[in-house]
């Protein structure tokens, strides 16, 4: 399907491409000027491949997961019972739409090296494994992650011809308007991860706490954060500050988050452990606050003429994740948002950061999600061709020790 919406909002030229006659539950945001085309073979890509073979397996845990939370949640309101429900009654978006400016040069340097004519940005850059299997890419990690969120036909494309946020796709899919053949979509539950964020964890520990939170009346917001020091996260990440620990869910209530803090804020913001936590760029909305803010935006954009500012960061992205997270925490309150804090998670927006990522993946980390055929020739390609201070793009019988020093700094 591919839709050319043109709505009463000013939202113009969102196209929305997958195999159902109507709208899908899963999707990958993309931006037309950010190598949205090349992202989209990702995409295919993993549909055609470990999505199918694991589609059944998939679905058996996915509602063992479901089963067990909803037999140890004390107070349910049932909305998620079987898989079918995690489907048709929440959406998955993972946003692969930003412009990659940190990672351009290697991604540049990547493409000179292949001699392809080949465009790349940091979402898209394909590390060859062996004959028959598909390149692996970043966006690999977050598509596995939450494939208990898609319809059997895989993942949905929102392609946007012209950026407006990290969460303005999200947006848009809640406000396309009555020049389609089909009624406005009514917002849902909402799950976001961003396409250039990897987690070393099962998927179904994530689809437990998820789930959860659906499930549990007195819940809006949950966010994943991770460790780090107030030196890591100054200035770089947002920082999510969190009252005392439940002994018994293991979550932190979610007091305050602020983005990118300096030193001095972010020492003031840690743990009695002493650390920061960092936003993770993982969390769920829940539906009412979804369909609560989306109405705002609606208002706010009769008044003005066809724009709102109401989560926006700057005039260029009008509809930012991290205002919208804070705004479902403070309209919300501490009780109705939680934190669930994850071991090992990466923000590969970087080439330092996706040379850490790349050793990691040597040892087998963030690769619990895929088939063990596939993890076995990530293993295999990753052990041959990482070095400590290099990356060996190209297939090559030789290892990264054939790399000369000129090559390792470039």
């Amino acid at each position: 399907m591919r839709v050319n919406s043109i709505n009463n909002y000013g939202f113009y030229n969102q196209r929305v491409q997958g195999k159902n006659q109507k709208f899908g539950n899963a999707y990958v945001t993309l931006s037309r000027p950010n190598l949205a085309d090349v992202i989209s073979e990702t995409v295919d890509s993993y549909n055609r491949g470990d999505f199918v073979k694991m589609y059944d397996d998939s679905r058996k845990s996915a509602q063992e997961v479901i089963d067990r939370v909803n037999a140890t949640l004390k107070n349910s309101n049932g909305r998620i019972q079987t898989v079918d429900d995690l489907v048709n009654k929440t959406d998955l978006y993972v946003l692969a739409g930003g412009s990659g400016s940190r990672f351009r040069p290697m991604a540049a340097a990547i493409a000179k090296l292949r001699g392809k004519g080949e465009q790349f940005n940091k979402i898209s850059v394909p590390f060859e494994l062996e004959e028959g299997q598909e390149p692996l890419t970043m966006l690999d990690i977050p598509m596995a992650m939450g494939r208990f969120f898609t319809p059997k036909s895989g993942y949905e494309k929102i392609i946007a011809e012209k950026p407006s946020g990290s969460f303005g796709d999200v947006i848009k899919n809640y406000m396309i308007g009555s020049s389609l053949d089909y009624s406005a979509r009514a917002p849902r539950d909402v799950v976001v991860c961003c396409g250039d964020n990897v987690f070393d964890i099962k998927s179904e520990k994530l689809l437990d706490y998820l789930v959860r939170t659906i499930n549990n009346p007195d819940k809006q917001l949950g966010v994943v954060g991770v460790a780090r020091t107030p030196e890591e996260v100054a200035n770089r990440f947002g920082v999510l500050a969190v009252g005392e620990q439940n002994p018994e869910t293991g979550l932190f209530p979610l007091n305050g988050f602020v983005e990118k803090p300096s030193l001095e804020l972010a020492q003031s913001l840690t743990t009695p452990e002493g650390v920061s936590i960092a936003n993770t760029g993982m969390f769920v909305i829940k539906k009412d606050s979804m369909k609560k803010l989306v109405d705002i935006i609606e208002h706010e954009k009769s008044v003005l003429g066809g724009k709102s500012f109401y989560i926006a960061k700057n005039e260029k992205e009008l509809f930012d994740f991290a205002n919208a997270t804070k705004w479902t925490r403070n309209v919300n309150g501490s009780d109705a948002s939680d934190v669930l804090m994850v071991k090992t998670w990466e923000d590969v927006g970087e080439p330092k950061a996706y040379q850490r990522w790349a050793e990691q993946l040597k040892d087998g980390h963030y690769l619990d999600n895929f088939t063990p055929t596939r993890r076995n020739a990530i293993l295999k390609a990753t052990n041959e061709r990482v070095g400590k201070n290099s990356i060996q793009f190209t297939k090559s019988p030789n290892g990264v020790e054939i790399i000369d020093d000129i090559e390792i700094k470039a």
